[in-house]
């Protein structure tokens, strides 16, 4: 839910105009980002105009918007709510212009020499007025407010039942190869993938960092007898080598997943390697939590641990970073928080860092692959905020071993990301 909005204050007449669908999925990009999914729906049982209940039910016309990238929504709402905008539209386009210069109370004509005559009113007004050289074309022109909000359960459902994902987009063509894949890591372990069927923004499809991830700790788990650290001298990272260094983050522990995806490779990998490995029997995880926030994504991350037989070993949640869910009256906690490539703005990069310290038990671990900085906008502010907050990173070096299979996934090559550790240093 945390990447859908929807937007209210639109006149009944707006959705039978030539192209408004795409004008006002522009309007929405513009002060957002790209669009997954939008569409005109009748929502019943709304207020009259002077915010009265009505008696019986009543029909007005909503927009729903899918964001492709999640933590955003709250910033575009807060960017749409209350413009005053005007559509005008004839047989072949329709196109928006925002009234910044004009009250909305306004109804006097717009001084502006143009071929439309254009009045501002607070109520729905519509206008026809014929071109002065082309005298068979009519111009609609609509004025109106609108009001932007996070949309409820309901209006998103009808989104996804009225407006299927476009097969069309380039990502989808793109990664056609991930409907269904088998997942080879080291050491023949062995994952079915099904990307989201219902789409869901970026948690859609499998990601390069999550794959990473999942590889080093299968690798870790195996080489028990082996420092994580393959070509450094002493082996070692600050006193912690292979099995310390697992048994520090997995052994005993809570362990949570945020923003795992439909797929959720790294905590597959971990649930698999600790049940499969001889010598990993004395890493016992106490509790091991994979999550998203948005809820198609956390249906599809369920059915893939599901078809894992997994489903005894991992606890799937939706946890909305901004929204922190509560078990029993209590805040989530966890000892070790593992996520991969899970920042692509600003937004994300805050809410994961304010996610990160209210969970994190004192002294926890935290695990992630990210892409370098200057690949993605928020990386470098999410880095800041974290050390501000107590946590430093290390870098650690990864120990390369191919997957025996190709498998398909989105994100940058395997060079242009970096594994990082963060120990809870907060006072």
């Amino acid at each position: 839910m945390q990447n859908r909005l929807v937007i209210t204050g639109i006149p009944s007449s707006v959705p039978s105009l030539p192209f408004a669908n795409e004008a006002l999925r522009d309007l929405v990009e513009e002060h957002g980002c790209w669009v997954d999914r939008f569409a005109f729906i009748i929502d019943q049982n709304q207020k009259d105009e002077d915010g009265r209940e009505e008696h019986g039910p009543c029909q007005s016309v909503v927009a729903v918007a899918e964001l492709h990238i999640e933590n955003i929504r709250d910033r575009a709402v807060k960017k749409l709510n209350g413009l005053s905008i005007t559509l005008q539209s004839d047989e072949s386009s329709c196109t928006y212009r925002i009234n910044n210069e004009h009250s909305p109370n306004r109804g006097e004509k717009d001084g502006r020499e143009d071929d439309s005559l254009l009045y501002h009113y607070n109520h729905t007004t519509e206008i026809t007025d014929m071109e002065p050289d082309r005298n068979d074309i009519i111009r609609t022109v609509i004025s109106f407010t609108i009001f932007a909000s996070k949309c409820s359960q309901v209006q998103a459902r009808r989104l996804v039942e009225c407006c299927p994902l476009d097969t069309n987009l380039e990502d989808v063509v793109a990664n056609g190869r991930m409907v269904i894949q088998t997942l080879k890591l080291p050491n023949s372990i062995e994952l079915t993938v099904r990307r989201s069927g219902k789409s869901g923004g970026t948690g859609t499809y499998p990601w390069r960092c999550g794959l990473i991830l999942a590889q080093q700790i299968c690798i870790w788990l195996k080489r028990k007898d082996m420092s994580i650290i393959r070509g450094c001298k002493k082996r070692r990272i600050e006193g912690i080598c292979g099995q310390d260094f697992t048994r520090e983050l997995f052994h005993n522990k809570d362990v949570l997943e945020l923003g795992a995806g439909c797929a959720g490779l790294p905590s597959m990998a971990l649930a698999v390697a600790c049940q499969k490995y001889d010598g990993c029997h004395d890493i016992s995880i106490r509790r091991l939590v994979a999550s998203d926030g948005i809820d198609e994504i956390v249906q599809a991350l369920n059915l893939n641990v599901k078809e894992n037989n997994l489903n005894d070993c991992i606890c799937v949640k939706h946890i909305d970073w901004n929204h922190l869910l509560r078990e029993d009256g209590d805040s989530i906690q966890s000892d070790t928080i593992i996520f991969a490539d899970c920042v692509y703005n600003e937004e994300g990069a805050t809410a994961l860092c304010d996610a990160i310290q209210s969970i994190l038990k004192p002294g926890g671990n935290i695990l992630g692959v990210l892409p370098v900085p200057d690949c993605r906008v928020g990386l470098d502010s999410f880095e800041r905020s974290m050390q501000a907050n107590g946590f430093h990173p290390r870098v650690i070096p990864r120990v390369e071993e191919e997957a025996s299979s190709a498998f398909a996934c989105s994100g940058v090559g395997g060079k242009h990301n970096r594994l990082l550790w963060w120990k809870d240093c907060r006072e």
